[in-house]
């Protein structure tokens, strides 16, 4: 929406990316909320490991999406200690990276993790 709203586009690329990101910190942030912290071990590996793609994508889509699974593993990795000590300063750095172009963004990602 912010994107939409200072007449920036956005990729295919980056809505898949966004859609994998808010699916960990989303998860993350109820799991914690309800005390189901034993489930915080397992998350990242369950989203991002443990992924199956359907047979019916052709090359296009199928690298798509195997590039925003890759690069939201990477991303959330280097989240997944933080968000559970700040979630709010994690929500705040999530505004800021959605806002920047792919390219910075790919950037940031290689940049924060191993």
């Amino acid at each position: 929406v912010w994107r939409a709203s200072q007449d920036r586009s956005v990729s295919l690329l980056e809505l898949e990316l966004q859609a994998e990101i808010d699916k960990f910190v989303g998860t993350t942030l109820l799991a914690l909320s309800q005390g189901r912290t034993e489930m915080l071990e397992h998350l990242h590996g369950w989203l991002f490991d443990d992924v199956s793609f359907r047979a019916e994508l052709d090359d296009e889509q199928l690298a798509r999406y195997r590039a925003a699974n890759e690069y939201a593993a990477r991303f959330c990795h280097a989240l997944r200690g933080r968000i559970v000590r700040d979630g709010d300063a994690v929500l705040s750095e999530l505004r800021r990276f959605f806002r920047l172009p792919m390219t910075d963004k790919i950037s940031h990602i290689h940049s924060q993790t191993f």
